[in-house]
C-alpha cells in the first residue's frame, strides 16, 4: 500500500512536469514564435512610425533642421522600416527556434545611394561650376520638350518648354546665337541710311542726350543682343592705342571677377541647408583651402559630406539589426530553453497522457479521483505560473530592458508586457480549471462514499 502510494506520488510529481512543459512549449508555438503576433503589436504600438520620427531627428542633426521632410522622406519611409523590420523579426525568429545566434543582413547600399543623392541635389545642382554665371549647365534633359525651331535672317532660334515638378505652369526660354559687334554695326548703318541720317549725327544726337556710344554697346550686351566675347574682341581691335599695361589691367580686372565669382558661389554654398547641420565645419574647412579652386572643393566638399553621411547610415541600420540584443547573453540562453521546448513540444504532451494513463491505473480505473489529481496538479502549476509571471512582469516595468536603440525600447516593453498578459490569463485559466475539477469530483467522491 505504502509502495502504491510511493509511486502514485512520484507519478503526479512527474505529471506536474510534463503538464507545465506541456503548457510553456504549447505557448511558445503559437504566441512566442508566432510573426503575425509581434507584426500586429508593432502596427499597435506605432513602432514604425516613431523610428521615423527618430531618425528624422538624427537626419536634422546631420543634414541640418532646415531640411525639407520630403528629402528626408527620399532617404527612408515607414515602409523601409517596416521591410527591415520583417527582416529582423524573421532572423530573430528562426534563432529562437533553431538555437542559433545568427544576425539579420540588411543592404545599407540602397540607403548609402540614396544618400549620396540628395546631397549631390543639394551641393552639386545648386551651384553651377561653369564660371560663366549666367550660363547654367545643370539643366535635365528630362524636363525639356523641344517645341519649335525657326530661322529669322541670320538667327537661329531654338524654343524650350520647361516642364517644373513643382507646378504645371510651362514658361518658354529661346536660345539664340547672339550677334556680333560687326553684325550690330553693319545694321546700324543700314537704319541710319533708311532715316538718311550719317553717324556722326547719330553720335551728336546720343551725346545731346548724354550717352556715349560705349553706354550703347553696354546696353546691347546687357540685354543679350551681343556677344560678350565677340564684344571684349572687338574692343581689343578697335583700341589699337591701348598700351601693355593696359591689357595687363583688363587681365587682372578679369581675375578679380572670377575671384568674386568664386566668393559668390562659396557664400551660396554656406547658404545652402547643409551648412545648418554637422557639415558646417567640413564646407568651412574646405572652403577656407585657399589652394584648390572652386570645382575641387565642391568635389571635396560633397566626399567629405558623403562619407560622413554614408557612417551615419551604417551606424543607424546597424542599430536595426538589434545585434546587441542578439549577443547578449540572456538572448543567447532564451533561444536554447525557446529552441528546446519547440522541438520537444509533441514528446511533452504525449508524456503527460502516458503519466495520465499510469495514474488511472494506480487509482484502480477511478476516473474522478483521477480527474481531481489532475485538477490538484493544474491548480499548483497555474500559481506557480502566476507568481512568477507577475514577478517578470513587475520588474520589467520598474527596470525597464534594454535592446538596443532607444526608439525600440518603449515598443519592445510594450510588446514584452503584452505577451506577459497574455501567460497571465492562460495561468489564471488553468487555475481555474484545476479548482473546478478538484471541487467538483470531490462532491461526486463525497456522494459515492
Amino acid at each position: 500500500m505504502k509502495k502504491n502510494k510511493c509511486i502514485k506520488f512520484i507519478t503526479i510529481i512527474l505529471l506536474m512536469s510534463s503538464i507545465t512543459l506541456s503548457i510553456l512549449s504549447t505557448f511558445v508555438n503559437l504566441v512566442v514564435l508566432n510573426k503575425n503576433i509581434y507584426l500586429k503589436l508593432l502596427n499597435e504600438s506605432n513602432t514604425y512610425t516613431k523610428v521615423e520620427e527618430k531618425l528624422y531627428e538624427k537626419m536634422d542633426s546631420l543634414l541640418g533642421s532646415n531640411v525639407d521632410e520630403d528629402i528626408k522622406k527620399s532617404i527612408i519611409t515607414d515602409e523601409d522600416i517596416k521591410k527591415e523590420c520583417n527582416v529582423v523579426l524573421t532572423c530573430i525568429i528562426d534563432d529562437l527556434k533553431n538555437g542559433t545566434n545568427n544576425k539579420p543582413i540588411i543592404d545599407n547600399e540602397v540607403y548609402k545611394t540614396r544618400v549620396k543623392d540628395v546631397l549631390k541635389s543639394i551641393i552639386g545642382q545648386d551651384v553651377t561650376s561653369n564660371k560663366n554665371v549666367s550660363f547654367n549647365n545643370n539643366f535635365n534633359i528630362k524636363n525639356m520638350n523641344f517645341m519649335k525651331s525657326e530661322v529669322q535672317g541670320n538667327q537661329y532660334k531654338m524654343n524650350y518648354t520647361f516642364s517644373s515638378h513643382n507646378s504645371s505652369n510651362r514658361s518658354p526660354i529661346v536660345l539664340a546665337n547672339l550677334a556680333t559687334r560687326a553684325e550690330l554695326e553693319a545694321k546700324g548703318r543700314a537704319l541710319l541710311k533708311a532715316k538718311g541720317l550719317t553717324e556722326a549725327q547719330a553720335r551728336q544726337k546720343l551725346a545731346e542726350k548724354g550717352i556715349s556710344e560705349e553706354q550703347v554697346w553696354d546696353m546691347l550686351r546687357k540685354n543679350g543682343y551681343l556677344d560678350e566675347e565677340d564684344s571684349s574682341d572687338s574692343k581689343n581691335n578697335s583700341n589699337n592705342n591701348s598700351s601693355q599695361d593696359n591689357e595687363v589691367n583688363s587681365d587682372d580686372s578679369q581675375n578679380s571677377k572670377d575671384s568674386k565669382t568664386d566668393l559668390i558661389k562659396e557664400q551660396a554654398i554656406k547658404n545652402n541647408k547643409l551648412y545648418n547641420g554637422e557639415f558646417k565645419d567640413v564646407i568651412d574647412s574646405v572652403i577656407s583651402d585657399g589652394a584648390k579652386t572652386f570645382e575641387e572643393k565642391i568635389g571635396a566638399i560633397s566626399d567629405k559630406i558623403s562619407d560622413k553621411a554614408c557612417k551615419f547610415i551604417d551606424n543607424e541600420i546597424q542599430k536595426l539589426t538589434l545585434n546587441s540584443l542578439i549577443d547578449s547573453k540572456l538572448f543567447k540562453v532564451s533561444s536554447n530553453i525557446i529552441s528546446f521546448l519547440h522541438k520537444f513540444n509533441l514528446i511533452f504532451v504525449l508524456i503527460s497522457v502516458i503519466l495520465i494513463g499510469i495514474l488511472v491505473k494506480l487509482n484502480e480505473g477511478n476516473i474522478k479521483l483521477t480527474l481531481k489529481n489532475i485538477g490538484q496538479v493544474l491548480m499548483i502549476i497555474g500559481i506557480l505560473f502566476i507568481l512568477i509571471l507577475s514577478g517578470i512582469y513587475f520588474f520589467i516595468s520598474n527596470n525597464g530592458i534594454n535592446v538596443g536603440p532607444e526608439y525600440f525600447k518603449e515598443p519592445a516593453i510594450y510588446i514584452i508586457n503584452k505577451i506577459l498578459t497574455m501567460s497571465l490569463q492562460e495561468s489564471f485559466i488553468i487555475f481555474v480549471i484545476g479548482i473546478l475539477l478538484v471541487i467538483f469530483n470531490k462532491r461526486r467522491l463525497k456522494n459515492i462514499v
